[in-house]
């Protein structure tokens, strides 16, 4: 018995294999804002809280717009930078992604990134290897472009002059159609089943929803100016709506509510003197779990003793195996500490045996 330990722990040993699995990924919240004192790209908590420049200084960002996210990085049309720029959600990484005339959104997809100009009267992309640039809009066609949302099959636009208006065409920019005319719109958001939009006409105005062909239109945050300042960004989740308030005089701020327009909370109020313009909801993937790491272990005719270094919170398995090959979960715990100690008991007749640890 004594010698079929020893040939145990010897495998053991050599056998420690350590598994890791990344963590749950944690909402983020990130808008554009200005104030007295300069520009800034800011990210926050789910609630709104801790909010952060994560950009800024007049050479990376001056007079940002709407907020877009594609391929995991950020951008922003830059109004007085005349620029579409990019930068990590981290904030690092600031570049100029293409030059544009007083540009007021931009929409990103897996391979092209589109945005408008409000005075040139375009609406241009290029591949977001930053090559292939094409108009597919000219003043002919579009009048003070501002939002931009571009899906499988179609882009669509929303024009703020005369009555205002929702139009769509085909990715080439064939078979332009009007889909909601008389509305005042900064942004809007195209999902599988709805066009969610702001409607900031007096007297109105309201964060509505309609079908994708223009039709159905329902108001979900009423007035804005009953219960709501000019919205100039939106952001629909799978649970919410996002958007955000300008309001220079008392600072606006982030506000959120369900599908259904209930159910409001104001995450964050900006300061008074501040402008909130676009905003983007982002899952942020947590720092990976420090692997386990076997620091200690012993044979006993109890078993097979080892310490294990742990993170506090996280949830461990402990598994073994005959060949590392089939493995089999003999325990698993939720760590209190640090470190944590434990014993298992050797099977009877067992020749060879290692051991792992897992998280989760």
């Amino acid at each position: 018995m004594h010698t079929s330990l020893s040939r145990l722990f010897m495998y053991g040993m050599a056998g420690f294999v350590v598994v890791v699995f990344s963590a749950s990924a944690q909402i983020k919240i990130y808008w554009t804002a200005t104030d007295g004192s300069g520009a800034y790209i800011v990210r926050a908590n789910a609630d709104g809280s801790n909010p952060v420049n994560i950009v800024s200084g007049i050479a990376n960002v001056k007079g940002p717009n709407g907020l877009e996210t594609a391929n995991g990085l950020l951008y922003w049309p830059d109004q007085q930078l005349n620029a579409i720029q990019q930068a990590n959600p981290d904030g690092s990484g600031v570049a100029t992604f293409a030059t544009a005339s007083n540009p007021y959104d931009v929409f990103g997809t897996a391979t092209q990134i589109y945005w408008t100009s409000q005075t040139g009267n375009y609406i241009d992309t290029q591949l977001t290897n930053g090559t292939g640039f094409q108009r597919i809009f000219t003043f002919a066609t579009v009048t003070s472009p501002f939002a931009v949302e571009v899906t499988a099959s179609n882009i669509y636009w929303s024009e703020v002059s005369g009555q205002g208006r929702i139009r769509r065409s085909d990715l080439n920019g064939n078979n332009i159609v009007t889909l909601i005319p008389n509305v005042f719109v900064y942004d809007f958001q195209v999902t599988s089943n709805y066009i969610y939009f702001a409607d900031i006409n007096y007297p109105s105005g309201a964060l509505k929803r309609a079908n994708l062909d223009g039709t159905g239109i329902t108001n979900l945050v009423s007035g804005a100016f009953g219960g709501v300042d000019l919205i100039n960004g939106i952001c629909v989740t799978t649970n919410f709506i996002y958007w955000s308030e300008y309001n220079p005089a008392s600072g606006g701020g982030i506000r959120r509510a369900s599908l259904g327009g209930t159910g409001r909370v104001d995450l964050y109020n900006a300061p008074p003197g501040s402008g909130i313009r676009g905003v983007v909801v982002l899952p942020e993937v947590a720092a990976p779990a420090a692997p386990p790491i076997f620091t200690s272990s012993a044979l006993s005719p109890g078993g097979f003793a080892y310490t294990l270094q742990v993170e506090s919170g996280r949830t461990y398995r402990i598994e073994t195996s005959g060949n590392l090959t089939n493995w089999t979960e003999i325990t698993n715990f939720l760590s209190a500490g640090t470190t944590v100690t434990l014993t298992n008991v050797i099977p009877v007749g067992a020749t060879n045996l290692f051991f792992r640890a897992r998280t989760p």
